[in-house]
This record gives C-alpha cells, structure tokens and sequence, in this order.
C-alpha cells in the first residue's frame, strides 16, 4: 500500500481529524513524516528531491509527502475559508455538528481531486485576482492624549495615503497546494537556516529576538547598530534568481516531479504572464525571499557582525560607526548586483548607549545602559520600551473593529463578534508589547483605549442592554437561552462572562496590570537564539564560537496539525502565543510570539 492510499479505521469526523478534536493528536502519518524530513533536513549535503523514508504504509517520497491526503486536508484548511467564520461561532450544537460532516465531505473530496490532478501531473493553475490594499503607516508625532479626539483617518501618515500595494490572491485549491509545500519546506529548512534569518520561521518570536540582541550586546560589548531597510524587498527579488539559489539549497532539479509541484503548481510559473518578482500574497514568497536575502545580504552581513534580518530589516551590530559605514558599503555593494537596493533613508547608524529610544526595533525602541549585577560588575543593560506608536495603533485596530462587514443577522450577534475580535487584537498586541518598559503615562493611555471600547463594565451592559432589546423582543429564542449561548461562546475565547440577576450579561474587562505580568512571565522564559559571535583579529574576520547552540523547537506538522497554528503568511511565519492565551484564541499552540501583522508598524 502506498502513501497515495491511506486507510482509516473508520471515518473520522473533520473536527477530530483536522480542527483540534480529541483523536486529533493520534494522527501518526504527519508526524512519521515531519520527524522524517526534519532529521533529513539537518544533514546540510542531503537534498530534498533524495529524501526517501520506508513508512508503513510504503515507501514515501518528498513529492509523495507534499501532495499526500493529510497534507493537502492541512493546506485547505488553511486558506482559511473552508467555513464563514462568524456564521461558525454562533451556530448551536445541532447546528454544528451538520456543517462539521457537510465541510467534512467538501475538504476530503476536494483534497482527493487536488491528491489525483498532483500526482497525474494535470494540475493547471489558474492566474491570481489582482487585489490593491492601502499601505497603512502610522503618524510619529501624535500626543496620547490627542488620540481620543481624533478620527481613525487623522492618525495615518499623510505621505502614505493614496499609496497602495497590489497583492496576488491565487484560488483557493493553489493556495492549498502551497501551504502543503511551504508546511514540508519549513521542516526541512529548520536546521538549515543561518542563525541571522528571524523573519518568517516558524518557532521564532519577538521575545526570542529581543533576548539575542541583549546576548549579543553582553558578549561583545558592541552596541553599535547598523539597522538597514531592503527597498520593496518582494518586488525587487528576482523570481529566476531566487529559484535558482532554492534549487542548490533545498536541493531539487526543476524538471522532476518534486520541481514541477513546487514550481508550477505551487508557484505557478509557465501557467501566465509573470513579473519577475515575487508575487505578493503567495504562500512560498517569505520562503523564496528568505533564502535569497540569506545569500545576498546576510553571508556578508554576518561576516562583520553578529546580524538579525526580520524579512527586508537588517540588524547588524558594530564595534563604531567608522565599522558600520564600511559593513554597510559592502553589504551595498553586494546587494546592488543582484537587484536589492538599499533604502538610504531609512538607513541609520546608532550607538544603543547614545540616547534614551535610541533605535526603533520590531515596534519597540532600544537603549544600552550600564548595570550592576549581584557581584558588583558593570555590564551592559539592554531596554526596549514601549512606543507611543504602538498604542496609536491598537486604538486604531480596536477602532476599525466597527466599522468590518460582518455576515450575523442581528445586532446582539454583531456586537459579541466585535467583542471576541477586540479581545483578540488585544491578547496579541498585550503578548507583544507587555513586557516592554512603560512610561506612567503610557499605561494611562492603555487603560484609556481599552475603556473606550465595550470590553467590560457598565458601558457594555448599556451596548449589550440595547442591542438585546433590538434583537430578542420576542423570537424563538429567549433572551435567556440566548445568553446562556453567549457565555458559553465567550468561555470558548477565554473571556470571563455571567448572567447576572437582571438576565443581562456582564463581561470583565482587560485587567492591564496582570496582562503584564504573564506577559513578562512569558518573556523571562524565553531562550535566546544560537549566534555566531566574530571577532576581528590582525585585519582578517575570523568565526568565533562563543556561546553554546540552543535549538528553538520547529513546530512539527504534526503540531501544526494537532493545534490549528493556521494563517496566512504572515501567521505561518511567527509561532503560536503562549498556551493559556493560544487556547483562547482557539489556536493551543506552544511557544511565544505575536499574532499576524502585530508588529508591522
């Protein structure tokens, strides 16, 4: 029996199988394979086109992994449109259990059609929906205070209005398909990576990337930092190029089987008329980049300093800034060639010790200070503290929360859908942000945004008193069964709920100060990553093992697959958030780290 055909027992439901039920975790074909391909992996002279493993169920190749059952079952359901969403949260019981086994036979067969057009070699991508979004950026110069009298608009950046970016939207079975790809990639590539690449890993998080740059900073005492933007780093990658450098890496002949899947199908090369560049949108563009950026700017980068690239944000620190200018000359000189340019003005050379926020980081800013450890020595002390842009921001998003197309028919179910989706903004900006430093005036200015949404208290019982008498006047259903539905939907996004003695619902709001805590918990735990420390003796670089490696667990598939850490690419790039939170968002991955666009300031 192959891999092609895998027989089950009996015919589980899609919610045990795929969505996190309590057989979910049984699933051995995805984690024999992820184990399988993540060991392959780590040996660097092994390619992904020999990788060759006797399951029990036959012999499995990378191309029999990728276009296997279960692998394309993942991928569809993390398009992310299997379902409506909202309609899902307020369905009852009954309700369900009948879309479970409906969606049930809709991804199986669609996945068994995708499995039999892969493995014949007749699928034929089609060309993407062309989709324009604003570019959204952020005013430096806001006070807090003023926040509150302003409208969403007034907050924007007026050099970014009316700019857009145009995103490539493939269909809904090519979107499967290279998220089945991209799921196997990011296995394979785990122990593959430089230690410089921190964006778009699964298993890397800010917390992970501020705990190195404050190892880096001790090691070496450099504080120095040459902080480089790549300009319109996904347009100006070459698509040729980088499939050429991802051809030797990954290790793969584009005229095989193993090519044509992740070429053509999965990329859609030779399918329509392309730009040569990555298409925007596409599930193996962060990928793609990835590996092209690792070999353009990093290999000379790291050579100079110990280096962090966040997707087109270079980090690299240097021992002054006479360093910095000529690392930055030859990483220029290096991109230049090969169609990376560098944005001048949004280049900067700081000294961390030089100022207090002297460099704005993954939306916090970063300052060195000098401290005294229990044994009386000095050594260096890295803060990030919060930005007051960071909180413009989350007043914006809980803001623009009101203002979404919602699919619920009644006020009361639009209302707790804007609940549950504050809340969600709020436990991933909080995760993000909380263990920063905060000005007095800051937290202050947080306690002011989240009461100025319904989350809590007595201006949501007179939102929810109102929206109530609009929607159960009468209806089938009671007012109190009703209720009774909602707490339990909150329950279901750790929200803290009850009905109280009038029949209304009362909904504790954020307590900021203990979201804090756990947020710095979460942080004091958090390892850094392995970096290559190098040292500069009699003119030549020369690598320097300083510091033991630390391995970052990789979600495996079978995790990916047991804990739903489904999104889009942004979602595949960063981890799940810490366990208690990840459970509230429906998610129960592991790990620290931001939801999908948090930190894109």
């Amino acid at each position: 029996m192959s891999s092609d055909d895998i027989v089950r027992p009996r015919r589980r439901r899609i919610d045990e199988c795929y969505f996190g039920g309590a057989d979910h975790p049984k699933n051995p074909y995805i984690k024999r394979l992820g184990l399988a391909l993540r060991r392959w992996g780590r040996k660097t002279g092994n390619r992904l086109a020999d990788f060759d493993y006797d399951d029990p169920s036959g012999k499995v190749d990378a191309f029999d992994t990728i276009s296997s059952f279960p692998m394309l079952v993942m991928g569809l359901r993390m398009t992310g449109d299997c379902f409506d969403g909202e309609a899902w949260a307020f369905m009852n019981p009954d309700e369900r259990t009948d879309a479970i086994h409906t969606l049930s036979m809709d991804v199986d067969e669609k996945a068994k059609e995708l499995r039999g057009l892969l493995r014949g070699r007749r699928y034929q991508p089609k060309a993407p929906r062309l989709v324009t979004i604003p570019k959204i950026k952020f005013r430096n110069d806001i006070k807090l205070d003023a926040i509150f009298d302003l409208r969403p608009d007034d907050v924007l950046d007026p050099a970014c209005r009316n700019k857009t970016r145009t995103l490539t939207v493939a269909s809904k079975e090519q979107r499967a398909i290279g998220k089945s790809i991209v799921n196997a990639l990011n296995v394979f590539c785990h122990h593959r990576w430089p230690s410089s690449v921190v964006g778009c890993r699964p298993g890397i998080g800010i917390g992970s990337i501020l705990k190195t740059v404050e190892a880096a900073v001790i090691t070496t005492g450099l504080t120095t930092v040459l902080a480089i933007d790549i300009m319109a780093f996904y347009d100006t990658v070459p698509i040729k190029n980088a499939l050429d450098i991802a051809r030797v890496r990954i290790g793969y002949n584009p005229d095989s089987h193993l090519g044509w899947l992740i070429e053509h199908a999965g990329l859609g090369r030779g399918c329509y008329d392309q730009r040569n560049a990555l298409p925007q949108g596409n599930p193996l563009s962060p990928l793609l980049a990835n590996l092209y950026a690792a070999e353009v700017i990093d290999s000379v980068a790291s050579q100079w300093g110990p280096t962090l690239r966040y997707v087109d944000d270079v980090f690299v620190l240097c021992r002054d800034e006479a360093h910095a200018k000529r690392v930055l000359e030859a990483i220029a000189k290096a991109a230049a060639p090969m169609g990376l340019r560098i944005a001048e003005q949004k280049t900067q050379i700081v000294d961390l010790r030089a100022s207090t926020r002297a460099l704005t980081y993954l939306g916090v800013d970063l300052d060195v200070d000098l401290d005294v450890d229990a044994d009386g020595n000095l050594h260096h002390r890295l803060h990030h503290r919060l930005r007051d842009a960071s909180i413009v921001k989350l007043w914006y998003n809980l803001g623009s929360v009101a203002h979404g197309a919602s699919t619920t028919s009644t006020p009361a179910d639009m209302l707790l859908l804007q609940i549950q989706r504050r809340h969600q903004i709020w436990l991933g900006w909080v995760y993000a942000f909380g263990a920063a430093e905060w000005s007095a005036e800051q937290v202050v200015a947080v306690q002011r945004v989240i009461d100025g949404f319904p989350f809590g208290g007595d201006r949501l019982r007179e939102h929810f008193a109102k929206a109530w008498r609009q929607t159960y006047g009468g209806s089938v259903e009671s007012r109190g069964e009703a209720a009774a539905r909602y707490v339990r939907i909150f329950a279901m996004n750790g929200i803290t709920a009850r009905i109280d003695h009038d029949g209304f619902i009362d909904i504790a709001a954020p307590d900021i100060a203990k979201m804090r805590v756990k947020a710095d918990a979460v942080f004091a735990q958090t390892e850094p990553m392995s970096l290559r420390w190098y040292a500069n003796h009699g003119g030549a670089v020369v690598p320097q093992e300083t510091s033991q490696r630390i391995d970052i667990r990789a979600p495996s598939l079978c995790d990916r697959l047991n804990t739903n850490d489904f999104g889009d690419t942004y979602g595949d790039a960063l981890p799940g958030l810490p366990g208690e939170v990840a459970v509230t968002l429906g998610r129960n991955a592991r790990g620290d780290g931001v939801l999908p666009g948090v930190i894109a300031m």
